[in-house]
């Protein structure tokens, strides 16, 4: 394998200049997963940002209430309330006078009064009870409707300051839902990018794999040409080694008759009693004995005698040896 992320053969032709460079592919890949994480984790910083801030708006909202309570504080709902009362409270009080009118004006008098004088009495007091009771009842009104109208407004502020603080809650909740998913599509891009890279690194092992078989199978290919041209030279060779062993063998026929004449008739020669024979030693014997052995024996016994000890103790008695 030549170096990460890089390929190449020795092949010939267009061939030789082959490569697949996969390190910039690898290098720029890393460099989006890398950048892709980097923002992962800026998105999820910002999600848990976005958590406690709706967390916070949660715990700390302002039940319904307390925000009418501020409310009524705000327009003086209470005050409206202890105004509205009182001249309610007037209002009674002038009634019960009046109801008991009629039995007051005798127990409140020195003299006994005729029925025309309590009847005179009776209608004098009627007419002042009856212009506070309708002064009463006009203030009674104006506090009614000031109590309504602080009422109404306390409502209004409560219901805004409610809905207000629900739609922030909700606000909050939608950005940190907002936050979440751009965190958790940020991760996705991620895994994705990762895939890419995971596709280039299997790209570049199977373009290697694939160039080292076409590499294999190149040689492979040269191989058994090779084996083949060897086993036709070497079918040559046996041809002619054949060839060769035949004529050899018709070579060494040949010279083992020339031989087999040539050292019979060496045996029975003059020469073969020539030289410094060892004392004691029977010449004829030894020579006949031996020309016997090469006249009946096979080829296998006539190469003991000519390369065994057999020549070489004739040779040392010959030259006195012995």
């Amino acid at each position: 394998m030549a170096g990460a992320g890089q390929t190449t053969h020795s092949f010939t032709g267009d061939e030789a200049n082959y490569s697949h460079d996969f390190q910039n592919q690898i290098a720029g890949q890393n460099e989006k997963v890398s950048g892709q994480y980097s923002q992962y984790a800026t998105d999820k910083a910002s999600a848990a940002q976005r958590e406690a801030a709706y967390d916070e708006a949660f715990k700390n909202q302002t039940a319904y209430n307390d925000l009418m309570a501020q409310a009524e504080g705000k327009y003086g709902v209470e005050d409206a309330k202890n105004t509205y009362q009182k001249s309610l409270q007037a209002i009674a009080a002038t009634n019960q006078a009046m109801n008991a009118l009629p039995s007051t004006i005798n127990s409140n008098s020195n003299v006994v009064l005729s029925q025309a004088q309590r009847n005179a009495a009776l209608g004098n007091q009627m007419n002042k009870y009856q212009n506070t009771l309708s002064s009463w009842q006009q203030a009674n009104a104006v506090d009614q409707s000031a109590l309504n109208t602080a009422l109404q407004q306390a409502s209004q502020l409560a219901q805004g300051n409610y809905a207000q603080q629900q739609q922030n809650i909700a606000n909050s909740m939608n950005m940190y839902q907002t936050a979440l998913q751009n965190a958790a599509q940020t991760y996705n891009q991620a895994l994705q990018e990762q895939n890419v890279l995971r596709n280039i690194y299997a790209q570049m092992y199977e373009d290697e794999y694939q160039h080292q078989q076409q590499e294999y199978n190149y040689w492979y290919a040269g191989l058994q040409d090779k084996w083949k041209q060897q086993e036709l030279e070497a079918q040559k060779y046996a041809a002619d080694a054949s060839m060769r062993v035949q004529q050899y063998l018709r070579n060494l026929q040949e010279q083992d008759k020339a031989n087999d004449n040539s050292f019979e008739n060496y045996l029975m020669s003059e020469a073969a009693y020539g030289g410094s024979w060892a004392e004691g030693t029977d010449k004829d014997r030894y020579l006949n004995d031996m020309l016997v052995r090469w006249t009946t024996g096979d080829a296998n016994e006539r190469g003991k005698i000519m390369s065994g000890s057999t020549y070489n103790d004739y040779l040392n008695l010959l030259k006195g040896k012995r």
